[in-house]
């Protein structure tokens, strides 16, 4: 298998680029409920490639499966789904991965430049996974991992701390798993002139129950000129809708550990439309960022309690009131350092040795 420091995988690397030179590592650890391997890292001209995979229970596939496959089989980007459900499924999808690398080479702090990835699973048939079944049998065959009922492959690139490629002894990997987000299955509705009411909702992951305040709801429109001359795809003018609900409310008791909560609209925003005379491009619809975030913080209500805003999707025409849910973002891991010793193949470290030689002399 040839790998490159560029690309993404098989494809998109330079035509005159060299693939890097293997390196064995074959390290196992446990993290995030799961078994992970480093099978392997590639020495290049700038960077050093990492391979890192999460394998997969057969369990966890297959509780998925369970709660989603019949709804998912012919609808695979759960276009039918609520915006809760899409939610909830993606945090409980398996195959699913965002985490974080960081990696010290030799002793030296390397700067990730990115990664990319690719998975496989053996539980349920999905046919999109089948666009990536060459890429997939190669991965297993370099690494051994066809007994897997499923994987998932990062490749991670890191520069060379010294900016030139050295023989790599001593590797320190640090995996951070990503925020997950679920709803609480909390919903209510708000609009302009509703009267202060509360609700109450249970912490999806912790389960310690709170009370969400609504104190007021608010018509508002974003500046006439906010998308002014705003290009879609294909560089025609569009015009945005500009009209959403502006909801302020307090929680007790405050969610702790870094987990964040988002007051949601439950229903989509009018996409933009062409200007006159253009034709409409499919843009995707956009959403409103208040004061620098999605959920803007005041200074406190009368009781003291924060007072934050959430703001709902985008109309072309004022709505009555909006459908609203709740959800909480949780970091589920804290990150782990794996330690590992490379061997070194001495003939190649001579023969880089005798060329820094020659290089000086």
């Amino acid at each position: 298998m040839k790998v490159y420091e560029s690309g993404n995988f098989n494809e998109g690397h330079s035509a005159y680029e060299r693939p890097g030179k293997r390196v064995l590592v074959g390290k196992r650890f446990s993290y995030a409920g799961c078994e992970w391997l480093v099978p392997a890292a590639y020495c290049c001209k700038n960077r050093l490639i990492v391979d890192v995979v999460k394998l997969i229970p057969g369990e966890a596939l297959a509780h998925f499966a369970g709660r989603w496959y019949e709804r998912l089989k012919e609808d695979p980007a759960g276009e039918g789904l609520t915006k809760e459900e899409r939610l909830l499924a993606e945090a409980e999808n398996p195959l699913r991965s965002s985490p974080s690398f960081q990696v010290s080479i030799n002793g030296k702090k390397a700067e990730s430049t990115g990664w990319c990835g690719t998975g496989w699973q053996r539980v349920w048939k999905q046919e999109g996974l089948y666009a990536y079944q060459n890429e997939a049998q190669e991965l297993e065959e370099a690494y051994g991992l066809s007994g897997e009922a499923g994987w998932y492959c990062h490749r991670v690139r890191f520069l060379w701390p010294d900016g030139k490629r050295e023989a790599v002894r001593e590797l320190s990997l640090t995996v951070k798993a990503g925020r997950e987000e679920y709803p609480c299955g909390c919903r209510f509705t708000a609009g302009p002139g509703c009267g202060a009411f509360e609700e109450t909702f249970r912490h999806p992951a912790a389960g310690t129950v709170h009370r969400i305040r609504i104190l007021s709801c608010e018509a508002r429109a974003l500046p006439e000129h906010t998308f002014h001359g705003h290009p879609g795809m294909g560089g025609q003018r569009m015009v945005f809708p500009r009209s959403y609900q502006a909801l302020r409310y307090t929680v007790d008791p405050e969610l702790s550990g870094g987990d964040v909560l988002r007051v949601l609209d439950a229903d989509d925003a009018d996409s933009p439309a062409a200007e006159a005379g253009g034709e409409n491009t499919g843009v995707a619809a956009v959403g409103v960022i208040l004061t620098g975030s999605p959920h803007a913080c005041h200074p406190g209500s009368g009781d003291g309690a924060r007072v934050r805003e959430a703001a709902s999707a985008l109309h072309f025409e004022p709505v009555s009131e909006t459908n609203w849910y709740i959800s909480v973002s949780v970091q589920p891991y804290e990150p782990e350092t794996v330690d590992m010793l490379i061997e070194v193949d001495k003939d190649d470290e001579d023969k880089r040795n005798a060329a820094s030689r020659r290089s000086r002399d």
